[in-house]
């Protein structure tokens, strides 16, 4: 419903995570609920577990969109709101401190508590340009500067994956690029365009 558009087939929101996997096999999971850390990591560790009992153990990925931010908006998709997590300025607030170094101390950061909590992918952080003041998401972007944005998403995906992606990395799925995100009238590219664009 997202995308204000039905799904063509039943899906894990309406099933258990046990009989889910079990019965489903999926293996990435994006993780939406706002709880204590501790109580992440019990989850996480026993869905590992529930995966390896299964044919053939492929383990789970655990995913989540951002964490560490005060956010005054809160939404599914945006932000899980306020956590226990160590709590940062977000994306517009990183990007006016124009502090490199800070911005990849945060990440360095955040990723440890990440992987903690037992979370090893990040739906973050947002490489397209803050241009459409309509637009929901403004407030998730670096800013209009192109190669500011670019700088900040560098420090923040060696930040948080690394150099390379191993076994101390958090992956990174840097969203909406430039052109993906503000769409007609200001309207984010995740919603469906169900009336006319005027092309005049």
């Amino acid at each position: 419903m997202f995308i204000r558009k039905l799904l063509g087939a039943p899906n894990m929101a309406t099933t258990g995570t046990t009989k889910g996997a079990r019965q489903f096999h999926p293996r990435h999971f994006i993780l939406r609920a706002n709880a204590a850390p501790e109580i992440l990591a019990k989850w996480s560790n026993n869905l590992q577990a529930l995966c390896e009992e299964t044919r053939l153990g492929i383990p789970a990925i655990v995913a989540s969109n951002p964490r560490n931010h005060v956010t005054t908006d809160a939404s599914v998709g945006l932000s899980v709101g306020v956590t226990a997590f160590s709590k940062w300025p977000e994306e517009l607030g990183l990007a006016a401190m124009r502090d490199f170094a800070l911005t990849r101390q945060f990440a360095e950061i955040a990723s440890k508590e990440w992987r903690a909590a037992g979370l090893r992918k990040g739906y973050m952080y947002m490489a397209d340009l803050a241009t459409e003041p309509r637009w929901q998401r403004m407030e998730g972007a670096f800013g209009e500067d192109a190669d500011l944005t670019s700088r900040m998403i560098q420090e923040i995906i060696v930040g948080f994956q690394g150099k390379n992606l191993g076994t101390q990395s958090v992956a990174m799925t840097t969203k909406h690029f430039p052109g993906g995100g503000p769409q007609v009238d200001g309207q984010d590219s995740h919603l469906g365009m169900d009336y006319p664009i005027n092309k005049s």
